[in-house]
Order: structure tokens, then sequence, then C-alpha cells
């Protein structure tokens, strides 16, 4: 069984990786300015995305939008095995990114979780190929961008297979408290946003609201805003901005608070961003 293997390209990551006896916190909460697929082989626990939980187990497939916050909490001690592609929408043709489960202002914006019996078997093989691609070329000259045009390939066969399935859909879920938070703090995320204005504006205490937040996602409600702004920083700088002007354009009061931030989350200096970098922490 292939372990941790993993082909990083400009706009495209796949590894297929398996952790015999997991720790949940070495699984971080996050979001990023890219898709992902994840798409569990083995494995039990549940998945978050914006404080949506879906059941994490075999043969289940996720895909989260850029800027969806989520995190995958596998069982502790317990195997998890999983196929990840994170990829930039620039990879796809037209055809394919107009998809509408790609499409990433969308009000229930919580991932797309695939249930066991809405993945075929012509999914199931597209990662088996995708894992034969590492060696297929090895022999070859550019072999890496070969192995990349295969991974390619088969993850639009998959997004295309993925838009004929049907999504699992939570018969009991609520737009509660938090989802509703979450949803005004999407639309304010560039603006000013403060404890006393969201628990003024939802007729709660901010003791309330705090513990609410926490319990259901995992984070503080900072957290989260910081968390966001930064990821799409992340991608105005990918397109040339100057880190000045978005420290400002992503809703932050001044330059050093989003230095150390921006440092704090992706590990590099604003002025160091690249396209190229991927999250391999799933």
């Amino acid at each position: 069984m292939p372990h941790d293997k993993i082909h990083n390209y400009l706009k495209l990551l796949f590894s297929h990786s398996v952790t015999e006896k997991n720790d949940p916190l070495k699984f971080e909460r996050h979001c990023h300015d890219y898709y992902e697929v994840l798409y569990v082989v083995r494995g039990t626990g549940k998945y978050v995305v914006e404080g949506e939980e879906y059941p994490l187990k075999p043969q289940t497939l996720l895909l989260t939008r850029p800027y969806e916050y989520h995190c995958v909490c596998p069982d502790k001690g317990t195997p998890y095995e999983r196929y990840v592609l994170q990829f930039k929408q620039e990879l796809l043709p037209d055809t394919i990114a107009t998809l509408a489960m790609l499409e990433v202002d969308r009000d229930h914006a919580r991932g797309v979780y695939f249930d066991t019996n809405a993945i075929s078997e012509r999914i199931r093989s597209e990662f088996t190929e995708m894992d034969a691609a590492r060696t297929m070329f090895e022999d070859l000259p550019d072999r890496s961008t070969k192995e990349e045009t295969m991974i390619a390939l088969s993850l639009m066969r998959v997004l295309l297979l993925l838009s004929l399935a049907t999504p699992y859909k939570n018969p009991t879920r609520e737009e509660g408290l938090v989802a509703r938070v979450i949803s005004y703090l999407n639309l304010h995320l560039t603006k000013e946003v403060s404890l006393d204005k969201l628990a003024q504006h939802f007729f709660v205490s901010k003791y309330y609201l705090c513990h609410a937040f926490r319990k259901q996602t995992g984070i503080s409600i900072l957290t989260y805003i910081t968390a966001k702004r930064i990821a799409m920083a992340e991608q105005l700088l990918a397109n040339g901005e100057p880190a000045t002007a978005v420290s400002y354009q992503v809703g932050f009061s001044n330059y050093s608070s989003f230095y150390r931030a921006f440092c704090k989350q992706t590990g590099v200096s604003p002025t160091c961003n690249s396209k190229a970098r991927l999250n391999k922490n799933v």
C-alpha cells in the first residue's frame, strides 16, 4: 500500500496517505484559497465545514471550496487512509470550472459531501489511476509534467462524475445561531466586526455568542475571521496586488497586525506568498 506520496505542482497537489494510529490534534482547522477533494478509503470520525458536521467513514468524499473553514476529526487511534486533491480553479477548463457544485459564493457554503452510496466504482477507480501515475512515467523524460497531466485528467473526470451524483443533505439541519452568525460574517468579512456589534445584532450576550460559536466550530470568532481574511489575502497577493493594499482590502486596520497574522497562518511573509503553496495538513 502506498504511503504519503505527494505530487506538488503549481496548481495541483495530489496525495495518498495512510495514518495507522492517528492523533486528531494533528489535523488543524483551516481555510485556503483553493479547492480540496478528500476521499476516504479507511477511517471513522467526522468532517466539519463551517460548523456543519458530516460523518467521516469509508468510501465518502468531501469537496470544499475556497474560503470554507474546515477540518477532519478522525477517531483517535484508528487507521485513516485518504486521497487528497487540492487545486486552483484556473487548472480546470470552463466546462468543468462552471459546475454548480464548484460555485464559491453559495448561501449554503458548507462543503459538498457525498455519502458512500453516491461514490461509484468509476469514481473509486479514478483515484487508483492517479496513484498509478507515479510509476507510469518513471523512466521517461519530463516525468513530472506527464504525471501532472494524468492526475489532472483524472481529477476532471471525478468532478464530472460527482456532478451526476446526489450530494448528502442533512434532513435535520436547522439554521441555528452559529449558522446565522457564519453567514453574517461571510457577508461582512472585510468590514469592521466586533463582538459587541455581533452580540447586539443577534440579540444575545457576548459570552453566550462566543461559547456557542466555539462549541460548534471548535474555534473562536476572531480566529475564524482572521483565517478567512488571510485566505483572501493569499489570492490577492498571488494576483500581484501589493501587500500593504491587500491588508486593508481584506479588513485589517493596519499593516503590522496583518503581517503578524499572515506569517502565523502561512509560515511566510506576505511578500513571499506563492501561488504554488498548498496545504498538506489533511
